[in-house]
């Protein structure tokens, strides 16, 4: 897609699955399995969106995907089956070392794998400096208990990359800004690409799928619901009212979408991604 002088793409990182009880919460059995049906391991089968996005001058990475960096237990715990061809598709519309920025809307081991991957001894996006929330980077190196289970350790991750450790809503170059929301975790963000009077919004995890944009369905993962319930409604306010075009990064049916109608049961179209 091309907004104003910003190229966008989709490039998928495999699929993973989530027990339905961590997927869908409090919303019941009868109204989520109207849309999704179990695996023969009785979990939800999901997908990993990502983007590469260049002005022509400057490339992003918006989110790091699944990567290739996980043991086997925990490979099988979520069913992980990255995309083997990820750095050849990202090369259909740019080299890796060309990627001067990771953006994450926040670094749990299904959003950061491939920019946090260490590969005979250097990064894959080697000169890309990894944007995420301060608080973010603090949940990554220091998990507790209910966290630890989201987020995959890279024993040389602080000494070979360079971060940019962002507080709150700010703009990240000129076509680039994040939005704080937390929720789902303490530094989560959601990151916006404009250009010419259009905008993409890449929500993270407050919006994983289609089925996730009522604003009350919310996933047992998040770490603060209220909070993410209250960003919902606000982000879906902005995308009905500017026609924002959204990226939700674990719908393998629909992954661009924009919303129309009422925000507190808004009606949905697939984009043009």
């Amino acid at each position: 897609m091309i907004i104003g002088r910003i190229e966008v793409n989709i490039v998928r990182d495999g699929t993973f699955s989530l027990d339905p009880g961590a997927a869908f919460g409090i919303v019941p059995k009868p109204i989520w399995s109207r849309e999704y049906t179990l695996n023969g391991a009785g979990r939800v089968t999901l997908g990993v969106n990502t983007l590469v996005a260049s002005d022509g001058e400057i490339s992003a990475l918006i989110d790091g995907g699944l990567g290739d960096v996980h043991n086997e237990k925990f490979r099988n715990i979520f069913e992980i089956k990255p995309n083997r061809d990820y750095l050849r598709d990202v090369e259909k519309f740019t080299r890796p070392e060309e990627v001067r920025l990771a953006v994450h809307s926040h670094l749990h081991f299904d959003h950061s794998g491939r920019t946090l991957q260490i590969e005979n001894g250097k990064p894959l996006f080697r000169n890309a400096a990894i944007v995420a929330q301060r608080d973010e980077f603090t949940g990554y190196s220091h998990p507790n208990e209910i966290t630890r289970g989201n987020y995959i350790h890279q024993g040389t991750y602080a000494r070979r990359l360079q971060k940019i450790r962002v507080d709150g809503n700010r703009r990240i170059n000129g076509w680039i800004s994040v939005i704080r929301t937390g929720g789902h975790s303490p530094g989560h963000e959601a990151i916006v690409l404009a250009s010419g009077g259009r905008e993409i919004i890449y929500p993270g995890d407050l919006f994983p799928t289609s089925f996730y944009l009522r604003p009350n369905y919310i996933t047992a993962i998040d770490s603060h619901p209220f909070q993410s319930l209250k960003m919902k409604k606000l982000i879906l306010k902005r995308a009905i009212r500017k026609r924002s075009l959204l990226i939700l990064n674990h719908d393998l049916l629909h992954p661009s979408v924009y919303v129309s109608g009422n925000p507190e049961k808004p009606s949905f179209e697939d984009g043009d991604l």
